[in-house]
C-alpha cells in the first residue's frame, strides 16, 4: 500500500526538520520523522490536534503557531502514517 503524500502545509512547516515521506529522513537528526511520531503508543488525532494548538514546550526551531485547522491538518496526516507492522529505522 502506498503512502499518502503530506500536504503543503506540512511539508513548507515540518519539512525542514522532520521527515514527512517515504523515506523519512530527517534533515534534522534530532528531530524525529512523522513515521516515528505516528506511531508512538497513544497517538491519536485529538491528542496530535491539541498538543500542536496549546504545546509550549516547542523547542525553539518550532517556534511557530498553527490555526486549529491546520494542526487538525498535520494530525491527520500524520496519524494516516500509522502502521500496526511499524519499526523505527536504527
Amino acid at each position: 500500500m502506498s503512502q499518502p503524500t503530506p500536504p503543503n502545509l506540512v511539508q513548507g512547516v515540518c519539512g525542514d526538520c522532520h521527515g514527512v515521506e517515504p523515506p523519512f529522513l530527517s534533515p534534522n537528526p534530532s528531530a524525529p520523522s512523522f513515521a516515528d511520531i505516528a506511531n508512538r503508543q497513544g497517538m491519536s488525532e485529538e491528542s496530535l490536534t491539541s498538543w500542536l494548538i496549546e504545546a509550549h514546550n516547542y523547542p525553539e526551531l518550532m517556534d511557530f503557531e498553527l490555526s486549529e485547522s491546520e494542526a487538525g491538518e498535520v494530525a491527520r496526516y500524520l496519524i494516516s502514517l500509522q502502521s500496526e507492522d511499524y519499526e523505527k529505522a536504527p
